[in-house]
């Protein structure tokens, strides 16, 4: 899923921007992974009280059988990390993202950039080091805790979540809005004069291929990412709940995607078009609505260690959702995710991934779906139990959203009144890839010629005149390089043939 992720993101910023994203999809998986080991996993799933967990620091005291466990939620807490990174693109500062990154996923950053590279002064990195140790933790692994620890507030009182939709999509797009809030929008990209939004091609990325390639491999992660979440294959009757987990995950994404698209072909979003785009996240989103509708653990709230209980109870009870209404239940996430969207862009919040309209718009709307078109849900069970149970989700989902938007706002804000939030404007226009990295994604080395080819002769190669090491004189030599005259004529050819 880091992969995907990774072109996705790269795929949507401009070209002077790509090893920037890049290289923060790559700390994410690292500095998760080291913070996570560290203490992640103990507020998460160590044995502690309702709100947080207190053992199994630096993972001392885990078995051999949890490690599978571990591995898969700190993947969770990767994919957290790793949503935002798309809302604040192209213009945070690099070690502002090290920062938010670390405390997302557990970092308290005790690793020391060189001030100058980072853009500080010394004496401010010390204090945002100091932020990153006091207010570490207090994001993602306390939201994890709540809802999936035996001993979490939210899962004793009713909450239910499968794989994520509230604990990971909706914390993540909460996270996102604060960050593009308190960033600002790019420069340029909304018109101050007018008041109204940039148009949305000013700052098109630059390779749909890439976010296709993206699109695609973040849909096949979520087959693993959803499946994966029962926690266990060699149960009686685990292969087969699998099976339903993945199926329904791929019908989800096909209602969102295509009912959007036909939107989009009708004419309904702007001029009638095939829109790639807009149908990819309308399908991320359809994969999303299905995550929290497929089973609860019984019983969980016994338990006072969650690293024995998981071992033995994880399939004590099943809510399913059936292949239809799994597709109907993306059907909605389409228009949800248009909705935002252009709400976002009312708003003028500037997020270049759409992570506030996928993420946040489909994490409530998952945890909706599953009460309504679930097996148990309103429209299927027991009336009054299913209504007990979206108003425990609707508590747990504005509980995670106050929570989230509390601790990055006191994160981010004083990020931003230390004057470290953001790049400058010099370093914006230039490009992060020259500015912080001094890595061309794209060096004008490797595309510009700067040799000249030869010239296609149909004389004996014998009557060539080199100079006997097999060099061509620059006689024989012609610039293949066209001019800007050429290149009007060529494309004014190509669009004649466009209209023929």
């Amino acid at each position: 899923m880091q992969c995907g992720f990774a072109c996705l993101e790269a795929g949507s910023v401009r070209s002077k921007n790509v090893t920037n994203i890049i290289m923060k999809n790559l700390l994410d998986m690292l500095i998760s992974a080291l913070f996570y080991w560290l203490i992640g996993y103990a507020l998460a799933y160590g044995d502690g009280n309702s709100f947080m967990g207190l053992t199994y620091w630096a993972g001392i005291g885990l078995q051999d059988g949890v490690m599978a466990h571990w591995f898969f939620q700190f993947v969770f807490a990767a994919t957290a990390a790793t949503i935002v990174s798309g809302a604040v693109a192209e213009r945070c500062n690099f070690f502002a993202y090290l920062v938010y990154s670390g405390i997302i996923s557990v970092s308290s950053l005790s690793s020391t950039p060189d001030p100058v590279s980072a853009g500080v002064q010394p004496n401010l990195h010390q204090t945002t080091q100091i932020l990153g140790h006091t207010t570490c933790g207090f994001t993602y692994p306390i939201v994890a805790h709540w809802v999936w620890s035996p001993q979490g507030w939210l899962l004793k009182m009713g909450y239910r979540d499968f794989a994520g939709c509230g604990a990971v999509h909706l914390m993540a797009g909460a996270c996102s809005l604060v960050a593009s809030v308190f960033l600002g929008p790019r420069i340029g990209r909304f018109d101050s004069k007018s008041g109204e939004k940039g148009g949305t091609d000013d700052f098109a990325g630059h390779s749909l291929p890439l976010v296709g390639i993206g699109g695609l491999l973040l849909m096949t992660g979520f087959l693993a990412f959803n499946g994966g979440s029962l926690g266990t294959m060699v149960g009686a009757g685990d292969s087969g709940l699998i099976a339903r987990v993945i199926c329904n995950t791929v019908m989800g994404g096909s209602g969102g995607g295509l009912l959007i698209l036909a939107a989009c072909k009708l004419g309904m979003f702007g001029p009638p078009a095939w829109s790639f785009a807009f149908t990819l996240n309308a399908a991320l989103i359809g994969i999303g609505d299905v995550k929290a509708g497929f089973y609860w653990l019984e019983g969980a709230s016994e338990s006072q260690d969650f690293a024995k209980y998981y071992e033995v109870s994880v399939t004590a009870g099943v809510n399913e959702m059936s292949l239809w209404t799994s597709f109907v239940s993306g059907l909605f996430g389409g228009p949800v995710y248009v909705a935002l969207h252009y709400l976002v862009l009312k708003m003028k919040v500037d997020d270049p991934l759409d992570a506030v309209a996928v993420h946040l718009g489909g994490g409530i709307w998952g945890l909706l779906a599953a009460s309504i078109f679930s097996n148990n849900g309103l429209i299927f069970g027991d009336i009054y139990q299913a209504s007990m149970l979206l108003a425990n989700r609707l508590i747990g989902a504005l509980a995670i959203f106050t929570w989230t938007v509390a601790t990055c706002s006191i994160m981010f804000g004083i990020l931003k009144a230390l004057n470290l939030m953001r790049v400058t404007a010099e370093q914006e226009l230039q490009g992060l890839d020259a500015s912080l990295h001094r890595e061309i994604g794209y060096p004008r080395s490797a595309w510009e010629p700067n040799f000249q080819i030869p010239e296609t002769k149909l004389s004996p190669i014998s009557s060539n005149k080199t100079d006997g090491e097999g060099d061509i004189d620059d006689d024989q030599a012609t610039d293949w390089s066209s001019s800007d005259e050429d290149n009007e004529n060529i494309d004014d050819k190509d669009e004649n043939h466009k209209n023929d």
